[in-house]
């Protein structure tokens, strides 16, 4: 059976020399510089999130409720690819057209509300 060499073996003493070199260096890295902290905006109020909104300037538009970003819960479904294509043709045509709700979250709040409360659920 062949006996086995270590690493520590195989080194050169330049090479050796220079390891411990480093060891003893002990170099610090530069620190990259520290990102300023922000402040933080406050939840809104409990009074804001059930403001209703209404829209006198455009008569396209009904009166539906404004949902904000406190307080919502996360819902992840699979739905048919005709009705995802279709969600996304309306945000958009919605948004260039100024008109609300305009987002896939806000039409999506719209229709579970109005499915919710047809059934009793609300």
């Amino acid at each position: 059976m062949v006996k086995r060499r270590s690493l520590n073996d195989a080194l050169s003493p330049e090479e050796e020399a220079f390891l411990k070199q480093e060891k003893t260096k002990k170099e610090t890295p530069p620190q990259p510089p520290k990102p300023k902290k922000r402040k933080e905006k406050p939840p809104m109020p409990k009074a804001a999130q059930q403001q209703s909104f209404e829209s006198d300037s455009s008569p396209t538009t009904s009166n539906t409720a404004q949902y904000s970003l406190a307080g919502t819960g996360a819902i992840n479904a699979r739905i048919d690819p005709r009705i995802t294509s279709a969600l996304l043709r309306a945000a958009l045509e919605r948004r260039l057209e100024r008109k609300t709700p305009s987002t896939n979250r806000d039409i999506i709040a719209e229709a579970l509300t109005e499915w919710l409360e047809k059934y009793g659920y609300l």
